[in-house]
């Protein structure tokens, strides 16, 4: 259900977000992305990281009723993932979909922003299914490769 919610939400402000990101919102999301990667092996400053990325792009959407729903949801989000942000999971790939999302952004394609972040969500709701049943982790299955490479 929650991430249901989200999808339907995150994704339209993701390509609100393309459409309508200023210099500053692009830094902003720049800056998260920057440092999800820096905590790649602290998974709680990661989650941090996470939700303020996602927070970042509701606020570049430049509606702020949308960004005030994002900021609850991805709260709440932020609270049940906190107690199991410890848990061993490869964080490079999460860290990967975000930049992918924030390139898309960035290059004002808000249809591959839209998509990058339901692939993203799908992606995180299967690793949460997962982990609730003990599977291990793995890649996600929607992995980008070729175009996709750093800028």
């Amino acid at each position: 259900v929650m991430f249901e919610a989200r999808r339907a939400l995150e994704a339209r402000v993701a390509r609100m977000a393309a459409e309508r990101a200023t210099g500053d919102d692009l830094a902003a999301i720049s800056d998260e992305v920057t440092g999800m990667f820096a905590s790649l092996g602290d998974s709680q400053a990661f989650l941090e990281h996470d939700t303020r990325f996602h927070r970042a792009v509701a606020v570049a959407s430049g509606n702020p009723i949308l960004a005030s729903i994002v900021e609850m949801v991805s709260g709440m989000f932020f609270e049940m993932r906190r107690g199991t942000a410890h848990r061993n999971r490869e964080l490079q790939p999460v860290a990967e979909k975000h930049r992918q999302i924030y390139q898309a952004i960035r290059s004002r394609d808000g249809a591959l922003a839209e998509q990058r972040m339901v692939d993203h969500l799908l992606d995180a709701e299967r690793l949460q299914e997962e982990e609730a049943l003990g599977v291990p982790a793995a890649l996600p299955t929607t992995a980008r490769t070729g175009s996709d490479e750093e800028e």
